[in-house]
């Protein structure tokens, strides 16, 4: 796994329990994911010309503890799998002070040609980083 995103639970973050709300746990996540990208190869300029790009299709997230104002947050991400057309990979989201796990989000992401709006092959020097990330977990 490699670090993708820190954060700091604001107040504005908390509900009326006075926890992170969950539309946060999303936006940190998306955040999380375009530096994952980034790190695996994706460049948005690059992007831009060639009109490839991400399209989510899946989230599923798993709360584990509570996360409140104040905590610093930290999540790191790997890819778990590279398709033809497709990437499933994993966010865990971890308090920095305690070291606890607190959510995590399995998440898939179709390569996208940006003008024809639909699925499109995965960069091979992308796919290329994929599989050096998944075949080193394979060996831990």
């Amino acid at each position: 796994m490699f670090e993708t995103n820190r954060a700091v639970v604001f107040p504005w973050h908390c509900d009326q329990y006075h926890h992170m709300n969950t539309r946060h746990y999303l936006a940190m996540f998306d955040d999380a994911g375009a530096h994952m990208m980034h790190h695996l190869g994706y460049s948005l300029e690059a992007g831009k010309e060639t009109r490839q790009g991400w399209a989510d299709v899946e989230h599923t997230i798993r709360y584990l503890q509570e996360v409140s104002n104040g905590a610093l947050l930290k999540i790191e991400s790997q890819p778990l799998e590279v398709g033809r057309k497709s990437l499933r990979y994993r966010h865990v989201m971890s308090n920095v002070a305690t070291g606890e796990k607190v959510a995590t989000l399995d998440g898939v992401v179709l390569s996208f040609d940006l003008e024809q709006r639909k699925a499109i092959e995965v960069p091979a020097a992308i796919r290329s980083k994929c599989l050096e990330y998944i075949e080193s977990q394979s060996d831990v």
